[in-house]
């Protein structure tokens, strides 16, 4: 019998439970999305739109990426996880699916991977998704992202 790779916490403040989609090895590819962030336009977003900040971001991921040395580039990055995770589960933001139901988590290892909540979280589990594989850079003007999603 197959071993479930996913583990279950309750994000804080919220009532509804989350999953964790480990960065463990991948059988069977269930999805692949990449994509790529001009971090300029990330700034002027965030500086333009009142409130964008928290529609796209989790507490935690503003303040990990405020610690960093490139908020900014780092936002850019996460942004982009979002948006490839999104591709390669191949949905959209439909169903009534948000950007923070997507939250990206680093490991003690320095790994980033993927921390589920609401809709997304259930559209991956009924498509049998276990884990996932995250690749983040920024560099001068832009930001990638590329994700592979297993069952």
């Amino acid at each position: 019998m197959k071993q479930s790779n996913r583990t279950y916490a309750i994000n804080e403040g919220n009532s509804f439970q989350s999953c964790d989609l480990n960065p463990g090895a991948i059988e069977s590819v269930a999805g692949i999305g990449t994509d790529i962030v001009d971090i300029e336009r990330v700034q002027r977003g965030l500086t333009d739109q009142t409130g964008l900040e928290a529609q796209l971001f989790t507490d935690g991921e503003r303040r990990f990426c405020k610690s960093t040395a490139r908020p900014t580039g780092q936002m850019a990055a996460l942004f982009a996880a979002k948006e490839a995770f999104l591709k390669a589960i191949g949905v959209g933001l439909r169903h009534g699916t948000h950007f923070r139901e997507i939250e990206i988590m680093v490991n003690a290892h320095g790994q980033s991977y993927f921390r589920l909540h609401g809709g997304i979280n259930e559209l991956t589990m009924a498509q049998n998704i276990h884990t996932a594989q995250l690749s983040l850079a920024f560099d001068g003007e832009v930001a990638v992202a590329f994700v592979i999603l297993g069952s």
